[in-house]
């Protein structure tokens, strides 16, 4: 079910742009470098876009993200049927209903 409901999800895109600095400016190109160095593969793709600038002369750590996704709701909605379809699904809700009528 679990596996239905994540497979029924599509990423669109995902852009985020990152604004850092921190109070050593040897700190700010160090972590910006492994940002760098580390989104290179991923922005190969055309719709993850991760982007990072440096700022040197004070601390702020800034960013903005956009992130798309497209749900399809139908896969899921077809396992639930075909779950509540099976004989031992049926017969387990035709008891539960009879425990709750007699209380």
């Amino acid at each position: 079910m679990i596996k239905s409901i994540l497979s029924s999800i599509e990423l669109k895109s995902f852009k985020t742009h990152l604004i850092l600095g921190f109070s050593s400016p040897v700190d700010t190109a160090t972590i910006l470098g492994y940002i760098w160095a580390f989104s290179a593969a991923p922005n190969m793709h055309k719709s993850f876009s991760l982007s990072a600038e440096p700022v040197f002369n004070r601390e702020i750590m800034n960013f903005k993200s956009e992130i798309s996704f497209k749900i399809n709701l139908l896969k899921p909605a077809l396992k639930i049927f075909k779950l509540l379809t099976k004989k031992s699904m049926i017969k387990l809700i035709l008891k539960s209903r009879k425990l709750f009528k007699n209380d």
